[in-house]
């Protein structure tokens, strides 16, 4: 079983390999490589993700198996009272075995007082949108996203905690 811990920046490099390779398993049939690795480097910069974890309303977890880091969420405390869970990946080698529910459970709780969940995730993303919908998310909108010149349609789903 994982072990949820708060991610260290020590561990910021494995977080960058889970995350692209994640990513890259999710969305390789919904875009071409080379669409796939520059939205990845945007959205996982690493100097974007230590100036992330330097703030007080962004908490980093990490799911480790052993000292393999094989799975991260990055929740965000909203001035509304709820959270974002702006990331949650599970490396594909690590799926299925109860870790993103252990993350998601785990999110939740970061921010105690929390009233509501938001996420969003791309529409094409069945695996997500199944996730999510699993633990009682419905969808409240959409809205299109622009990155590195591609434009994604984004659900977004919310739920009470």
């Amino acid at each position: 079983m994982a072990n949820i811990t708060s991610l260290s920046k020590r561990q910021l490099p494995e977080a960058i390999r889970v995350l692209r390779d994640t990513w890259a398993d999710s969305y390789s049939s919904c875009f071409t490589p080379d669409v796939v690795e520059r939205a990845s480097a945007v959205w996982h910069d690493p100097t974007l993700l230590d100036k992330q974890m330097k703030n007080p309303d962004v908490k980093f977890l990490a799911a480790l198996e052993g000292d393999s880091l094989v799975g991260l969420s990055t929740v965000i405390r909203r001035d509304d009272g709820g959270i974002v869970i702006g990331r949650l990946y599970v490396h594909p080698s690590a799926q299925h075995r109860g870790i993103g529910t252990r993350l998601y459970e785990m999110s939740i709780d970061a921010f105690p007082g929390a009233t509501r969940a938001h996420v969003e995730v791309d529409e094409r993303s069945a695996k997500g949108l199944s996730f999510y919908r699993k633990l009682g998310f419905s969808e409240t909108g959409q809205r299109t996203e622009v990155i590195e010149g591609l434009a994604m349609k984004v659900l977004i789903l919310e739920r009470d905690l």
